[in-house]
């Protein structure tokens, strides 16, 4: 191998990494910056690889499916344009084209090994900064041994954000490590990855994703099964050390995951909103059978049929052929089958033509892989994010056979030449226009976060006209818009009505967007319409208090009486949390009125405050221990016992608790709860400076800038559905809330 090839291998090599573990991430897909830098690369790499190809470009062994795909995208698109069908139509043409481009240079010799290294190589960084996550809990977990405290450590993200998404790099690259380890070269390779398989495995324990483990289960079944077709046969080739090692380490995982899998089982992590996705993407596709709703379309489908809020916002169906049947149709579908077929079928020819045992160890290594996604894939869609889609496309690449000749200068060689940069060349155009429409709205989400709204107004007016069909980027103006109306400069409410009205007629089914459009209305005067758009509001959200809250205060003051009564008792029956904040309740008669004629509960800590006060601590511990028991995951409990410790004055006893409260934060709103009870103590000791700080400290987690209110959803509807980022505000501050936490808000405020 010449110095020359070294130095391309060497340039594939970075890129693959690159992509994988930065470029293809949310955070890569979210910064200006590595914006600019990924589409550099591509711009570069792609270029280069037009200028070496002499205006030949080879089949792939795909090439039928892609026409089917070609058509379903054009099909399901056409009727549905819109700003998220031109996002799925940039993604659908990115990698049509990063396709071409991996086949193409399988065919002019790139080894397989040099792929999976740069996969397997790339999964050694992601890997440790995983353990780095969890690192410091198991030994703050054994110290907490003065309270009892559920095993439930948190699940490892690494650079994805979600450990289902760290789940589907492991599994995908398991296969590839076992043939590293069998035919390593020398016993310190076999030792490395021996090390990376346990510790991938730890992490894939610890990820707790159910879809991966199942996957990873299939892809290593159908490594062994092929491969080894005589499983019997082949188990008496080994050596009894290493029989009696695969034993000890299979019955050691099966006691770890017996002890440990009932702490895991949690209220969090049942199966019934991944079925309420099944059945809204069964009805997308009864409703358009043969060209679906359109490409990345799901995501406002899911708005239509479930209430967002509360419930998270999701851009996908968490099934591969589901969500392909609802957004593209029974077209979809036959490219997705033919896709299988072809896969299956060239890897039956590949592994006919292996010449050596280790070659067709990496095919089956490869189509195991595939198995393990495709798996995972009936029960998650990780493929969303780009960085698996690449992984991904780089293992179907190792199906692709060399050419041993130059590629003949005839003209369908010639035509897909063409093809390909007629391809590449509006990708790579629109991409950079892209990159810079969207460093102008994140110039005015900035704007927001330093309070100038004025400013975020003119910046996000003019992205809404350079890029109008996207709802977001009218929505986001007409934010800053309300913002500044929010400030008292009235003059922006006309602006922030006009650019929610265009938002929600492209996209209807954003109760948000209602809720603050009625906000604008009633701050202008417009009662009337501002109860109509509350009205809108609560039909698509059906199950937020807090929006219904609002229904009825509007309701309530427009003198729509039977309308409010209704609001209120709706808020209280969707959660009875809502009651907690009796300050709210009694500042009209009509609210009072509701209040004292439904029958409501105390809150927990206030029931075990009184059996406490009452000589009875046993029966006080134990009604918040059940709470506990019913799911160990959460740490609210812990602070409500370490509240009736701080009344009892035992101070070290509460902070014990707020210790086991801490290994079990996964959102903002536990620390709040954690910082007010630590303000508790600090003004029990008499430091009242401290206390004022932690009081601050706890407020900002729910109120973190000035931009408005949050949801505490998970990400952003704008993070999951437009992939662009945001301030963290969401409701505008002129929205009434007690959420997300009545109870705490009403301490706090």
């Amino acid at each position: 191998m010449n110095l020359l090839t070294r130095f391309h291998r060497a340039l594939i090599f970075l890129v693959i990494v690159y992509f994988m573990s930065l470029g293809g991430t949310y955070t890569g897909l979210t910064g200006t910056t590595l914006q600019s830098i990924s589409l550099a690369i591509l711009t570069i790499g792609i270029a280069a690889w037009l200028l070496t190809r002499r205006f030949r470009l080879g089949q792939t062994p795909l090439d039928a499916a892609l026409l089917f795909w070609l058509l379903a995208y054009a099909v399901s698109s056409l009727p549905h344009l819109s700003g998220r069908v031109y996002i799925g139509l940039w993604y659908a043409g990115l990698y049509l084209g990063i396709w071409l481009v991996l086949a193409d240079l399988r065919q002019h010799g790139l080894p397989a090994a040099w792929i999976t290294g740069s996969a397997l190589f790339t999964s050694i960084p992601i890997m440790f900064f995983a353990l780095a996550q969890v690192q410091s809990w198991f030994p703050q977990w054994l110290k907490t041994s003065a309270v009892r405290v559920a095993f439930v450590p948190p699940r490892p993200t690494s650079i994805y954000g979600n450990p289902n998404i760290l789940g589907t790099v492991l599994i995908m690259l398991l296969p590839f490590a076992l043939v590293r380890i069998r035919w390593a070269a020398h016993k310190l390779d076999r030792t490395v990855w021996s090390v990376w398989l346990f510790l991938a495995l730890l992490i894939l324990y610890l990820t707790y994703s159910r879809g991966a483990w199942f996957g990873g289960v299939s892809g290593l079944l159908t490594f062994a099964l092929v491969l080894y077709r005589n499983p019997i046969e082949w188990w008496h080739t080994l050596s009894f050390r290493f029989r009696l090692a695969l034993i000890s380490s299979a019955v050691l995982i099966l006691i770890v995951a017996l002890v440990t899998l009932s702490a895991f089982n949690t209220p969090r992590r049942s199966a019934s909103h991944r079925l309420q996705l099944y059945n809204i993407a069964l009805d997308e596709f009864a409703a358009h059978p043969l060209v679906g709703s359109g490409p990345f379309t799901f995501g406002l489908a899911l708005l239509e049929n479930l209430s967002i809020p509360p419930l998270q916002p999701h851009a996908h169906a968490h099934d591969l052929p589901l969500n392909i049947a609802a957004e593209l149709g029974l077209l979809g579908l036959l490219a997705f089958t033919l896709t299988l077929v072809l896969l299956l079928k060239q890897f039956s020819r590949v592994f006919r033509l292996a010449p050596d045992s280790q070659s067709r160890a990496y095919t089956v290594a490869c189509l195991s892989s595939l198995v393990a996604f495709g798996a995972q894939s009936l029960v998650d869609l990780t493929v969303m994010v780009p960085s698996i889609m690449l992984l991904l496309l780089v293992i179907m690449s190792l199906l692709v056979q060399p050419k041993s000749d130059p590629l003949p200068s005839r003209s369908p060689y010639r035509l897909r030449f063409v093809l390909s940069v007629f391809l590449w060349l509006p990708l790579l155009i629109a991409g950079w226009w892209y990159v810079s429409v969207y460093r102008d709205y994140m110039r005015g989400q900035l704007a927001l976060l330093a309070g100038d709204y004025p400013r975020s107004a003119s910046i996000l007016r003019q992205v809404a006209e350079d890029q109008p069909a996207l709802a977001l980027h009218h929505a986001a103006y007409a934010y800053a818009s309300g913002l500044a109306a929010s400030n008292g400069d009235t003059a922006y409410l006309t602006e922030g009505i006009a650019a929610y009205r265009r938002a929600l007629d492209q996209e209807r089914p954003h109760a948000v967007w209602w809720t603050n459009l009625a906000a604008l209305y009633w701050q202008s005067g417009d009662q009337t319409r501002a109860v109509e758009a509350m009205r809108q509001a609560v039909h698509f959200a059906s199950e937020d208090p807090d929006i219904w809250l609002n229904f009825a205060i509007y309701s309530e003051e427009f003198g729509q009486t039977d309308q409010a009564v209704f609001a209120y008792r709706r808020v209280l029956e969707l959660d009875p949390a809502w009651s907690y904040n009796t300050q709210f309740w009694t500042a009209s008669p009509l609210r009072e009125q509701v209040y004292s004629t439904l029958s409501l509960d105390p809150s927990p800590y206030q029931l075990a405050r009184t059996l406490w006060q009452n000589g009875q601590p046993a029966a006080a511990l134990d009604l918040l221990e059940d709470r506990i028991s019913r799911d160990p995951s959460q740490p609210k409990p812990y602070v409500q016992i370490a509240r009736l410790y701080i009344a009892a004055g035992q101070l070290d006893r509460a902070a014990d608790y707020l210790d086991a409260a801490y290994l079990l934060v996964h959102e903002d709103i536990n620390l709040a709860w954690i910082r007010y009870a630590e303000s508790q103590i600090a003004y029990v000791r008499g430091d009242l400076a401290l206390e004022k700080e932690l009081l601050q400290e706890a407020r900002d987690y729910i109120w973190p800038d000035p931009t408005g209110q949050p949801i505490f959803y998970g990400r952003d509807i704008t993070n999951y559905q437009f992939l662009h980022d945001t301030v963290i505000g969401v409701l505008l501050p002129q929205v009434y809330t007690l959420g997300p936490d009545p109870e705490l808000v009403s301490l706090l405020r």
